[in-house]
């Protein structure tokens, strides 16, 4: 799969909601049918309605749904009857399909400059994903594994670099509701009194390098544990690649 593809869109720029929800291979239904622990299966319901819903009149589109997927999941939550909680989350997510489908594009019009022959209205399409939407959407992701690069390959965003990581954590350091980062790990707020301390897990080691040193001077920063002593990227990237499994990076904000 290329880094760099656009979400599935139909000839006029719009969001090809069948392929994004329907896609044996890349879609959303498919994806999430993939998640079987009924905690795990609401975190990552919850999480795609409220990427999807994202303008200022879109509240009540979050609490119907969410409150319809409080529903199935307190009528249907034991895991021995996850197959008919599916099928009634597949139902949901198809009725917030068409939903997008009705509302999703939000047109808006301005007017052609004076002088043209002809004074027309130029209807142009929002993006439907805002920066803050696709990162709530990296919920499904950790739970899905392999699924992080469809899904976000879908939502029409590159595959994310050390940016994206020092976005999230920031983000979760202001109170964004983000439990995983772009890479897959745990994504952890701590606060003490005023102090708080934001915990990436999982890192990669050449993101880690990078985001720890854009991190650097907004506050401290420990990596697997340890402070490094100077502020140079021989020292960071021998911290970070203390452990096969990817690297911790905890920073602590300055207040």
């Amino acid at each position: 799969m290329s880094a760099n593809r656009p979400r599935p869109s139909e000839p006029d720029g719009t969001t090809d909601w069948e392929v994004l929800f329907e896609d044996e291979k890349k879609g959303l239904i498919p994806l999430i049918a993939q998640v079987q622990a009924p905690d795990a299966l609401r975190h990552s319901v919850t999480t795609l309605i409220q990427g999807l819903f994202i303008r200022k009149d879109d509240s009540s589109g979050i609490e119907r749904f969410t409150a319809e997927l409080d529903a199935i999941l307190a009528s249907n939550a034991h895991p021995a009857d996850m197959g008919a909680v599916h099928d009634r989350v597949t139902k949901l997510l198809r009725r917030i399909k068409e939903n997008r489908k009705q509302t999703g594009a939000h047109p808006t019009r301005k007017k052609v400059a004076k002088g043209s022959e002809r004074r027309r209205a130029v209807t142009e399409r929002r993006p439907v994903f805002s920066s803050r939407a696709r990162m709530s959407v990296l919920g499904i992701v950790a739970l899905c594994g392999a699924g992080f690069l469809i899904v976000w390959s879908n939502l029409g965003d590159d595959v994310p670099t050390y940016t994206r990581l020092v976005e999230e954590m920031e983000f979760a350091a202001n109170g964004g509701a983000l439990s995983f980062h772009a890479f897959g790990g745990a994504l952890k707020v701590e606060a003490s009194g005023e102090s708080i301390t934001v915990t990436a897990e999982s890192v990669p080691q050449s993101v880690c390098v990078s985001a720890a040193w854009k991190l650097a001077p907004t506050g401290r920063v420990a990596i697997n544990g340890a402070m490094p002593r100077q502020l140079v990227a021989t020292q960071l990237a021998e911290l970070c690649g203390r452990r096969k499994t990817g690297a911790t990076i905890t920073w602590y904000p300055a207040n």
